[in-house]
């Protein structure tokens, strides 16, 4: 029996620096292509990070709409707490709110009307915080758990940045909640 989809899937991936990408275009449909997939190659996306390439593509789709597009590029792990705090700030208040590391592009996520909406600039997309909210947080917590089994000397400085956010949010799953907990146990222990 297949595994139903997940409503929200992130998928890291940082530029190869072996390949020059020439265009945007059809990296959504092959980001093989020209991209690294984190997850697929942890190690050699591990010694990119180590040598502060970690630009690229933070995939994240909501049922299958990609909500952040290829062309929407930055520092790969700031992005991933950029939208974790994006989300915790709407949980905690109502609203939350970035900027991309190197862009002036805004990411939001708010409520407008009886709809949470989530933009990145000017594109917006219903989502139901209901699936949406813990979704993000089994992503980030998909990719912090990478970096502290990876990149440990990173993810201790992202783990403590990050620690009270996740902890605010309330509603997510047992597992999201501590999902910072434990890539900093996993840091400081050394396990």
């Amino acid at each position: 029996m297949s595994e139903a989809p997940r409503a929200v899937q992130i998928t890291p991936y940082f530029f190869r620096p072996d390949r020059m990408l020439r265009s945007f275009d059809g990296v959504a449909a092959e980001p093989a292509t020209s991209l690294l997939n984190v997850y697929a190659e942890p190690q050699a996306a591990a010694q990119l990070w180590r040598k502060g390439n970690r630009d690229g593509w933070l995939r994240l789709s909501y049922h299958g709409h990609d909500l952040i597009r290829p062309e929407h590029w930055d520092d790969v792990g700031d992005l991933m707490d950029l939208v974790l705090h994006t989300v915790g700030g709407f949980v905690t208040s109502g609203a939350g709110e970035a900027l991309f590391p190197d862009q002036p592009l805004p990411l939001r996520m708010y409520q407008e009307g009886a709809v949470a909406m989530f933009s990145v600039g000017q594109e917006r997309r219903a989502v139901d915080p209901a699936d949406f909210v813990p979704g993000v947080l089994d992503a980030t917590q998909t990719f912090y758990t990478w970096l502290g089994q990876y990149v440990p000397e990173a993810n201790e400085v992202r783990a403590r940045r990050n620690c009270q956010v996740a902890r605010a949010i309330p509603g997510g799953s047992a597992q999201g909640r501590s999902m910072v907990a434990v890539p900093l146990r996993h840091s400081l222990t050394g396990s």
